[in-house]
């Protein structure tokens, strides 16, 4: 028996798919958290580290965020306990607040004038800047927390997806083989003077 995909368009295929989504970015989360944790001793430098945090906070908020996709359910929270819900919250104002805002409280950026000796009778103006200063990296307790924190929202989800799953295959067996083929060579698109708005599905 030979099979062959063609693409599904109605709105709860759409909301499988963005599940998928969110669950291939927890999966991610706990795969790469993993990974650092055993190298983390070994790292020196600090841009390491931040490259590391930087890319698992932002794929930990994108999985959880609104925006485009079918909302992250309300059930997968349900199991949290209340110290898993204020890790969660820290995760995502880390996320909201600092990787996708400059103005926060991780982050500064202070003007400044120095002074030559400031303390003698005689100071002096040498010159302006800016000292910088921002969160390099989370601590080792926080990434196990975060990877925790993915694992179990993604047996929860994983739930979640059967569910939507199983709807949408009936949905899908009620529609005519030959509509469904009709779909078998759609549209390729690359790039349109649309992209990046909100997704239109049709029903």
């Amino acid at each position: 028996m030979h099979l062959s995909q063609v693409p599904l368009d109605f709105k709860e295929a759409w909301d499988l798919a963005d599940l998928e989504g969110r669950k291939h970015d927890l999966e991610w989360v706990k795969e790469v958290g993993q990974k650092y944790l055993k190298c983390f001793h070994e790292i020196d430098e600090f841009i390491i580290h931040e490259v590391f945090c930087s890319a698992i906070i932002v794929r930990y908020g994108r999985a959880n965020s609104a925006g485009r996709k079918k909302k992250m359910p309300g059930e997968c929270f349900e199991r949290l306990t209340e110290e898993e819900k204020d890790n969660h919250e820290f995760f995502m104002n880390l996320r909201n607040l600092h990787y996708a805002h400059s103005v926060n409280n991780y982050e500064s950026n202070i003007p400044k004038a120095w002074i030559n000796n400031i303390n003698s009778s005689n100071p002096g103006f040498n010159q302006v800047g800016v000292i910088h200063e921002r969160v390099i990296r989370l601590s080792t307790q926080e990434i196990q927390d975060i990877v925790s924190l993915a694992g179990k929202l993604l047996l929860s989800l994983e739930s979640q997806i059967k569910k939507e799953k199983d709807k949408v295959t009936e949905i899908a067996k009620k529609i005519p083989i030959s509509q469904l083929i009709q779909n078998k060579f759609p549209k390729i698109v690359t790039t349109k003077k649309t992209a990046g708005e909100q997704r239109k599905r049709k029903l």
